[in-house]
């Protein structure tokens, strides 16, 4: 499975969640030409079964900017977490997160993580490896030199836009046509597609959760439905090893409401400092290889403050300290407690 210590990648950009459409149209196939997913399974989880995913993000960090990049490996990547689906509703799931213990594996050595995740009790299960796909050519994302085609530096078979190579931002309109076409090496040559979107715009710069409202969150709809999806994923306790999150994936309509109840289970689950929320409009397109699939992902997405009501965090180092009377900092939980 799509990290830093303590957020699997499951919470950022892949979840064992499967309840909504991530879009129409057919699944191209071996060296042939992709299109939108079809599948039954949340974006979640078709960019964790995924073998290979590229990129185009749309960064409205000062300054905004436009990056595409991407890897195709010899497997999907394994979860170092065990998730258990606790409830859904709206469109959101609530996980409960557990890491495995591998200790004993390898008689007593652990895991080699240089090579290897621990993805059950003393079971290590070797990372997939980086493959040669050949040249990248992207169309569709415009240069400013007014070029919209680019061929992708290839860097230890992972892909990136080259330093000569400078985008526009957004660089992509919505609905006009995005390609990605490698001329095959290791594997053999495939072509994905997906649609363009617009920047994400939220309707609020921060929101705040506590254990007895639902947390709703709005933004700019955009101007052609249907051609993206929003994901948004909620994690409290990033720091001091994940104890669970929310994952939702909704349509692109305006607003996602998740449930007191979640809400509520979720601060539950464990708090730690420096909660995130995180919001994704995305369009997708697929392509299948013999490994596995390969999916364009362009999004935009925007992680506005967050706050949990009643919990301050800190790092332990201010020149002033934020914790109140009687609190000092957890540094490992990054709270004042």
């Amino acid at each position: 499975m799509l990290a830093v210590l303590a957020v699997p990648i499951s919470a950022t950009n892949c979840s064992s969640s499967e309840n909504n459409q991530t879009g129409t149209g057919g699944t191209g196939t071996q060296g042939g030409t992709g299109g939108a997913s079809s599948t039954s399974a949340t974006v979640f989880t078709l960019l964790a079964k995924s073998v290979g995913r590229f990129f185009v993000k749309l960064n409205s960090t000062d300054p905004a900017n436009t990056i595409v990049s991407g890897v195709v490996k010899s497997g999907a990547d394994p979860n170092s977490y065990v998730e258990t689906p606790v409830s859904t509703a709206g469109g959101c799931t609530l996980f409960k997160l557990s890491a495995p213990s591998c200790a004993n594996a390898n008689n007593g050595d652990g895991c080699d993580t240089s090579a290897e995740v621990c993805t059950g009790t003393d079971t290590c299960t070797k990372r997939p490896t980086n493959k040669n796909v050949g040249v990248v050519q992207v169309t569709g994302v415009e240069t400013t030199t007014g070029t919209n085609s680019f061929e992708l530096m290839n860097v230890s078979n992972s892909y990136n836009t080259p330093g000569d190579v400078l985008l526009k931002y957004p660089g992509i309109s919505e609905s006009s046509a995005i390609k990605v076409s490698a001329a095959g090496a290791d594997v053999p040559a495939f072509e994905v597609t997906a649609k363009g979107i617009s920047p994400l715009s939220l309707g609020s710069a921060s929101y705040q959760i506590g254990t007895t409202a639902p947390l709703t969150v709005t933004w700019t709809v955009p101007n052609v439905s249907g051609d993206s999806r929003i994901q948004a994923t909620v994690n409290v306790s990033h720091h001091g090893g994940s104890k669970g999150y929310i994952a939702c994936d909704v349509a692109d309509s305006g607003s996602l409401t998740i449930s007191a109840e979640q809400i509520a289970g979720l601060i539950n689950m464990g708090v730690a400092g420096y909660p995130t929320l995180t919001v994704v409009r995305r369009a997708t397109g697929t392509a299948a290889i013999a490994a596995g699939q390969v999916v364009l992902s362009v999004e935009s997405s925007v992680s506005p403050v967050f706050s949990v009501q009643g919990y301050i965090s800190c790092l332990g180092d201010e020149t002033v300290s934020p914790c109140g009377a009687g609190q000092s900092c957890n540094v490992d939980l990054k709270l004042c407690q």
